[in-house]
């Protein structure tokens, strides 16, 4: 049985998605799972870095199936990935890495049936941070 001390504990709340936009985020999770047509699936939880809605999750699925792995490749180049040649993907690869991600302001249905708003990545969305220009930065010696 669990002990728990609810002073310590936030109360709960519903999380509005962001507006449409691109955001730079960090890959912070990934879950692997498979799909009902039995394609490996993963399930990736990005963060927003900065900005005013630093901190928010980000959700998205990225299914191994033959007519995704155009979004795979995208999404590879973006945090860094050679797409090359041939290459064994494991989260460990990904895990940390940044890219800027698009959404928009989707629905999903309930359990109960209700509609409620949610940001989906675009199919498209990912793409890298370029490194940062240091021109200016740089000490003068």
């Amino acid at each position: 049985m669990p002990h728990i001390d609810f002073g310590h504990v936030d109360e709960a709340r519903d999380f509005d998605p962001i507006p449409r936009g691109t955001y730079p985020c960090r890959l912070a999770k990934i879950e692997e799972e498979v799909t009902r047509h039995n394609d490996e699936m993963w399930k990736l939880v990005w963060v927003v870095e900065s900005g005013p809605h630093q901190g928010h999750e980000i959700w998205d699925w990225l299914p191994f199936s033959v007519g995704a792995l155009p979004r795979v490749k995208k999404l590879c180049r973006a945090v860094g990935i050679d797409t090359s040649r041939s290459a064994d993907l494991i989260p460990g690869m990904f895990l940390d890495r940044r890219a800027h991600v698009t959404i928009v302001v989707g629905q999903y249905q309930t359990d109960d049936g209700d509609l409620r708003p949610c940001n989906k990545v675009t199919w498209a969305g990912y793409d890298p941070i370029p490194p940062r220009d240091h021109g200016d930065d740089r000490a003068p010696f």
